[in-house]
C-alpha cells in the first residue's frame, strides 16, 4: 500500500495481486528491490481484476504472448479458443451479453438462463463440462508467441464445476454496476459511460464548425490551459443544452517566457473571455505570466487535489493567491458525464483527431490508498493534455457558476437557552463576469 513498505524489503521474488488496484509508484518501489538480482534470476508474477483497457494488468496482457486456454472440441475434434461473451448462449437471448444483457433480464420468463450453455466457436455444438474439465483436452495457446513476457486469460469457463455458465450470468444481480460484472466474472476489461469518454458520444460530439481566431470571435467563454514545453488551449462557451460547447483549441510550442501569456492575452480578448483557469505545474512562473497578463480576477492558477467527498461545483478558491483547487476526479468525472450525455459538443479543426485521443486515453479505475480504502481515480493510457484543458475550462465554467449567498447575522442576542451555530460561509461564494 505504501513506498514505505516499498524500500525496506530486499526481495528476490515479487508476487503482487490485484494490480489495477494498486497505486502504481508503490509497485515501482517493489520492482526497484530487484536490484541486486540478476536478471536471469528474476521471478515476477502479477495476477489482477482487469478494470480498464490500455491500463494494469490489461496492458501487462496485451504486451505479453496473451496465452488462451484452448479446448479440442469433442464433437468437431478441433481446437478452439471459446470467448464467453461471444460464445455464451442463452435460449431464448438473442441479443449482445455486453451490450445488451441488463439486472432486469435475469427474471424475464422468455429467457432460459438455467439452460445457458457455452459453445463451440467451430461446430456450436454444445461444450460440456466433462469436456471443459478435461486437462487431456486443454492447453495453453499463445496469439504472440515471440513475446518475452508470459501472459495467461483466466475466463470463468476455465473452472468449469466451480463456474458453470448459469451461475456466472447469474451474478450480475450481485453488482451495482455492470462494469463491475465484466470485470470480477468475466474477468475482461470494460469501458462504459461512468469509466471513460466513450467513443461513440465524442465523434458525435464533434460536430461543430470551429470559430475562428479574431477580434471579436465571440463573447462569454472560458478558457482552459494545460501548460507544457507545448502548452494545449480550449475555449468553451456555454450551450442550450445546460452543457458548454469548446468552439476552439490549439497547441501552442514555447519559444520563450513571453510566448504563453501573449498568446492567451490574445486569444482571451478575441473570445471576450470571462475567466481562464491554466495548469499551476509544471512550473508556477508560466501560470503567474499568465496570470499577470489578464484582467485581475480572471485568471487561477490549477491545483488538482483528490478528497472522498468532493465540495459543490468539485472547486475551491483562493483569490489571494490566484489559486483555485479542483477535486480532479470529480472535475473530470463532470466533464465525462456531459460529453457522453450529448451535454457537451466540440467544434472540427486541424486537431481534432489529436483531441479525442486525448480524451480516449482517459480511464477511471478504483485504486487502494495507503490506508487500504478504495478510491476512485482518472488515470490515462496516453497523452491527455487536451483533455486537461478541457477540464481547466470546466473549472472556470464552475466558478463562473457561483452565486453569492447571504450570511445572515444576528442583530440581537438569542434566548439564553438557544445555542449558536456558527455563521454558515455557504458555496458558491464567488461570482465574475458582467
Amino acid at each position: 500500500s505504501t513506498q514505505t513498505a516499498a524500500i525496506s524489503v530486499p526481495a528476490d521474488i515479487l508476487i503482487h495481486d490485484e494490480v489495477d488496484f494498486s497505486d502504481p509508484l508503490t509497485l515501482t518501489s517493489f520492482t526497484s528491490r530487484l536490484g541486486h538480482v540478476k536478471e536471469e534470476d528474476i521471478i515476477r508474477r502479477r495476477f489482477s481484476t482487469p478494470t480498464v483497457s490500455g491500463f494494469g494488468v490489461s496492458l501487462l496482457f496485451d504486451q505479453s504472448s496473451q496465452k488462451w486456454y484452448a479446448v479440442k472440441c469433442e464433437h468437431c475434434e478441433t481446437w478452439q479458443v471459446p470467448v464467453f461473451e461471444r460464445d455464451v448462449v442463452i435460449p431464448g437471448f438473442d441479443g449482445s451479453i455486453l451490450k445488451d444483457l441488463e439486472k432486469e433480464d435475469l427474471t424475464d420468463p422468455r429467457y432460459l438462463f438455467d439452460d445457458a450453455y457455452l459453445a463451440c466457436p467451430g461446430c456450436k455444438r454444445q461444450l460440456s463440462v466433462g469436456n471443459l474439465a478435461n486437462p487431456e483436452r486443454r492447453q495453453w495457446v499463445a496469439a504472440k508467441p515471440g513475446a518475452t513476457r508470459s501472459g495467461y486469460q483466466v475466463q470463468p469457463f476455465d473452472v468449469p464445476t466451480i463456474n458453470p455458465v448459469r451461475r456466472t450470468l447469474k451474478y450480475l444481480d450481485d453488482f451495482d454496476r455492470k462494469a463491475d460484472w465484466v470485470n470480477f466474472k468475466l474477468g475482461k476489461d470494460y469501458q462504459d459511460a461512468e469509466t471513460s469518454f466513450v467513443k461513440a458520444a465524442v465523434d458525435k460530439a464533434f460536430c461543430l464548425q470551429q470559430v475562428s481566431p479574431m477580434a471579436g470571435a465571440a463573447t462569454d467563454t472560458v478558457m482552459g490551459v494545460d501548460v507544457g514545453k507545448t502548452s494545449w488551449i480550449s475555449i468553451c462557451r456555454p450551450n442550450e443544452l445546460t452543457g458548454m460547447d469548446t468552439i476552439y483549441y490549439e497547441r501552442v510550442k514555447l519559444q520563450g517566457p513571453e510566448t504563453l501569456p501573449n498568446r492567451v492575452k490574445q486569444l482571451f480578448e478575441w473570445y471576450g473571455a470571462q475567466m481562464c483557469i491554466i495548469d499551476a505545474g509544471p512550473e508556477w512562473t508560466q501560470a503567474l505570466a499568465v496570470i499577470e497578463a489578464l484582467p485581475a480576477g480572471r485568471a487561477f492558477a490549477c491545483y488538482y487535489r483528490s478528497v472522498s467527498k468532493p465540495k459543490l461545483s468539485f472547486v475551491e478558491l483562493d483569490e489571494e493567491n490566484h489559486v483555485a483547487l479542483a477535486d480532479r476526479t470529480g472535475i473530470i468525472s463532470q466533464a465525462a458525464k456531459k460529453v457522453n450525455g450529448g451535454m457537451h459538443r466540440f467544434c472540427k479543426g486541424p486537431d481534432t483527431q489529436t483531441y479525442k485521443a486525448h480524451l480516449d486515453s482517459l480511464k477511471k479505475v478504483t485504486r487502494r490508498d495507503a490506508n487500504g480504502k478504495d478510491v476512485e481515480a482518472w488515470v490515462n493510457n496516453g497523452p491527455d493534455h487536451y483533455g486537461h484543458s478541457l477540464f481547466f475550462a470546466s473549472v472556470a465554467d464552475n466558478l463562473l457558476s457561483y452565486k453569492p449567498k447571504v450570511q445572515v447575522i444576528p442583530a440581537l442576542p438569542l434566548p439564553g437557552k438557544a445555542k449558536m451555530k456558527g455563521l454558515e460561509e455557504r458555496e458558491p461564494r464567488f461570482q465574475y463576469g458582467p
